[in-house]
């Protein structure tokens, strides 16, 4: 019998799941397992409050297994809930199934315990998957700190990746963390759209230096967003340091750079930064946001982004607006 909260669409072929009030997951497995393993798109979600542990990660992989021909997944985990080490093996193995598997979105909410190890094993999970094209993680208020280094390590794996969203928001990257970044934007070389947010995760000039050695890797990049926000202090070297990675994107046709005041990026920085953007040849449209940015820095610039040469549209705003 088909749960209230199962949604079939398009003739079977896809479908979404919400655990709540309550239900447990060996109902989930015992369905898939028996009805409908022949799904390509899979929504999968938890109701907030609800609880979800080891055990219901290893019948959400012992799910995963089932799916033959899955392609699309989405998995949400509410703020709260704690999977622990032996959760974060058990969704790595049942990733390790999904070999069909083109687009994969993860929302993993604020305190879910996510750490060190469990991130490392998510990666390996998501790294094994070779096919995959589009990756979307969002992870808030957690403390994957350096070991987002080895998540990223594996997620370079996925050598046809062509569209990578990342918001890794209060995690404590600092420096060392946002290697993992660098070694995603080396070893995905096929990809053409990246957004990637920061914010509250300690990063200074070194992390920016770190993320624009991945940058430069980024030969096919096409559109790039990148926010850093509060709690991070790249400077203006730091700006400076990422100018230097962007100039070697060749293909760069977009480029939206948001970055809090915290940061302190400083005349000198605008200038050399927008230096470097003159190398980018393809670059048509640029949006910047920075609250702190004065008329007379705004003037100067402009000036050299002018002279970037198919560049048709600059914005560089700076109301109180953050996005």
């Amino acid at each position: 019998m088909k749960p209230k909260n199962f949604q079939i669409q398009g003739e079977c072929l896809a479908y979404t799941y919400k655990i709540q009030n309550g239900e447990d997951m060996s109902m989930f497995y015992q369905l898939i397992n028996q009805q409908y393993s022949y799904i390509k798109q899979l929504g999968f979600s938890i109701a907030i409050g609800q609880e979800f542990n080891q055990q219901d990660c290893n019948y959400l992989a012992l799910s995963l297994q089932s799916f033959k021909l899955l392609e699309n997944l989405y998995i949400n985990i509410p703020q709260n809930c704690n999977i622990g080490i032996l959760g974060a093996i058990e969704l790595s193995q049942g990733f390790q199934f999904c070999q069909k598997l083109k687009q994969l979105k993860i929302d993993i909410g604020y305190q879910t315990q996510i750490g060190q190890e469990e991130i490392l094993y998510i990666g390996e999970g998501i790294g094994s998957i070779k096919n995959l094209d589009q990756l979307t993680i969002q992870i808030g208020q957690n403390e994957i700190k350096g070991g987002f280094k080895m998540f990223g390590d594996q997620i370079g794996n996925c050598k046809n990746l062509t569209k990578l969203f990342l918001q890794i928001d209060s995690n404590q990257l600092q420096d060392e963390g946002t290697q993992g970044i660098s070694c995603i934007l080396k070893g995905c070389i096929n990809l053409k759209i990246a957004s990637i947010k920061l914010f509250s995760n300690e990063i200074k000039k070194e992390g920016a230096l770190t993320i624009s050695q991945g940058l430069s890797y980024c030969k096919n990049l096409e559109k790039l967003t990148l926010m850093i926000g509060e709690d991070n202090m790249i400077e203006s070297a730091g700006l400076e340091y990422l100018g230097d990675g962007l100039r070697q994107c060749n293909r760069l046709q977009v480029l939206k750079l948001f970055i809090m005041p915290y940061n302190m990026l400083g005349y000198k920085g605008y200038i050399n930064f927008s230096k470097s953007l003159q190398k980018c040849k393809e670059l048509k449209i640029f949006e910047f946001k920075y609250q702190n940015i004065t008329a007379s820095e705004v003037k100067d610039f402009q000036y050299q982004l002018f002279k970037v040469r198919k560049l048709a549209k600059i914005n560089i705003n700076k109301d109180d607006k953050f996005y």
